[in-house]
């Protein structure tokens, strides 16, 4: 932190003065508030002389920063109240996206697992030598004309013992 702070220092005296705006991104402000005394009396060590905005230009903090009246409030209230519905939405959205993305990948490592276990089952199994499972044929007939009696025959030809 040490190099950020002098930085900062550096960085005003070079500007010969200015505006130092430190951002801390709305994070942890913890680092900006412990530097924030060490700046200031570097800043006051090299003579300079901290003021606020309004004295900057010259007004008063009112004319600055003027407060808001009861019509304001409404759509300040309004406002804090939309801002703060949206940012609630947003993150129950992307907390949906993510159990979603977690559900489908648990779903995917399942249907592997259990289609590993069929291959591996289906490799493995052996079936006796006069293994003839009943097998019963069905043959959709709309329209089949030109077909259907090559189908039939086909059928009748066929020399599997358990056909129905």
């Amino acid at each position: 932190m040490d190099e950020i702070v002098n930085a900062t220092i550096e960085k005003a005296v070079a500007n010969k003065g200015n505006v130092v705006l430190l951002h801390d991104s709305g994070g942890d402000r913890s680092q900006t508030l412990a530097a924030l005394p060490r700046i200031i009396k570097g800043l006051q060590d090299r003579n300079f002389k901290l003021v606020t905005v309004s004295d900057l230009v010259g007004l008063s903090r009112d004319n600055v920063m003027p407060p808001i009246g009861p019509e304001e409030r409404i759509t300040a209230g309004l406002n804090d109240a939309g801002f703060i519905l949206i940012t609630g939405l947003s993150t129950a959205i992307r907390y949906l996206f993510m159990v979603g993305i977690v559900l489908g990948i648990m779903r995917l490592v399942f249907v592997v697992v259990l289609a590993v276990g069929e291959w591996w089952r289906w490799r493995h199994s052996e079936y006796p030598a006069d293994y003839a499972p009943s097998v019963t044929i069905l043959i959709p007939a709309y329209n089949e004309e030109k077909v259907i009696v090559r189908s039939v025959q086909a059928l009748v030809d066929s020399d599997y013992s358990n056909l129905k």
